[in-house]
Order: C-alpha cells, then structure tokens, then sequence
C-alpha cells in the first residue's frame, strides 16, 4: 500500500497507473468504478478528491478522462503496520502528509550518515 493512502485510494491509484500504462489514456469514471470494484462513481469521485488532495493525481475540469497521475519522486512503499500506523500518527499530529513525514526521516538518517562519513574520513575529529 501507498504511504499515507487507504487500501482503496491505492488500490485506485495503481489500477489508473495500470490502465493508463496499458491503453495510454486514463480510464473514465465507470472503468475505474469496475476496475476497482466500486458501486458508485460517487465513490470514484471521493477517493479521486482525497488522492488529489495529496498530490497523487491532477484533474482537469470539465473533461472526460481528466485524471492525471502524478509520477514525479513518487515511489510505494510497503511498510509494516505498526510503523505505518507511526507514520500516519506524526503525519496527524504535525498537519503534514505521512510523504513528508517519511521524507524527513529519510533525509535525517542521510544527515547522520553523513556526519558519521565525514567524521570517519577525517579520523574522528570534529
């Protein structure tokens, strides 16, 4: 499952990748509806939001096929339920995605690896 997005939301989102890979447009609201196992657009609609809200995907107004997939830096991560569920408790409680969440942890364990790189090629001064 996608970082920060419920099983639906990224069920959702794979089958747009999918489809879009394999047809080279974006499947209507009634494709992804079936696709995904869906009763309603209105679902689609909803989860379409949520996805949009966190930057997975844009959407042109007024136009058929207007889901746009977001692939720039994004990567699925797959990570254990505790830590997803860490994850998305400091998302919740600093009001940021649980991505940046992620980001951040990655780019502090990055820090810390270069400080010990860096200590360690110059013989432990500081």
């Amino acid at each position: 499952m996608t970082v920060g997005l419920t099983r639906q939301q990224s069920n959702l989102l794979t089958f747009i990748n999918s489809y879009s890979a394999e047809h080279g447009i974006t499947p209507s609201f009634a494709e992804m509806m079936a696709g995904v196992g869906l009763k309603s657009k209105s679902s689609v609609h909803r989860i379409l939001g949520c996805l949009e809200d966190r930057g997975f995907i844009t959407r042109r107004p007024a136009r058929p096929r207007s889901v746009i997939p977001v692939t720039v830096n994004a990567i699925t991560l797959h990570l254990p339920s505790d830590l997803d569920a860490a994850v998305r408790s400091l998302a919740q409680q600093h009001g940021v995605s649980s991505s940046d969440v992620v980001i951040e942890a990655i780019r502090d364990g990055l820090k810390a690896h270069d400080r010990a790189a860096i200590s360690k090629a110059i013989g432990g001064r500081q």
